[in-house]
């Protein structure tokens, strides 16, 4: 069986992460002008799972004070995005086997998304 967009959800387009990597973070990936995270823990079961990949050339993620919390800002197509619970930090090559584990533990498109 395979998974949703198993050619771009791999370990050499990792970019970074959000949360404790230790303790299923986000995984964010980014090829190109493609990008999409992998959500591995969520208080709403169907935001669980791949992210639909995305195309935009203006894409890119900050961390921005919100309230009094540091938290992961997506921007594309002109405007914020996304807002992440916690802070985004760039993934190092030491990262990447605990971070690749995503990959393999979701494999399918997150369930709030309508499925073909």
């Amino acid at each position: 069986m395979s998974g949703y967009e198993d050619t771009f959800y791999v370990k050499s387009n990792i970019v970074g992460y959000t949360g404790n990597k230790f303790n299923y973070p986000t995984v964010y990936f980014r090829q190109g002008n493609r990008f999409g995270r992998i959500t591995q823990k969520h208080q709403h079961a169907n935001n669980i799972g791949r992210n639909k990949v995305r195309m935009a050339s203006d894409y890119s993620i900050r961390n921005e004070v919100r309230g009094s919390v540091e938290v992961a800002i997506e921007f594309y197509n002109n405007r914020d995005r996304h807002t992440s619970r916690n802070k985004y930090c760039a993934a190092t090559l030491a990262d990447l086997g605990v971070l690749g584990r995503a990959i393999f533990d979701y494999q399918n498109l997150k369930s709030k998304y309508p499925q073909r």
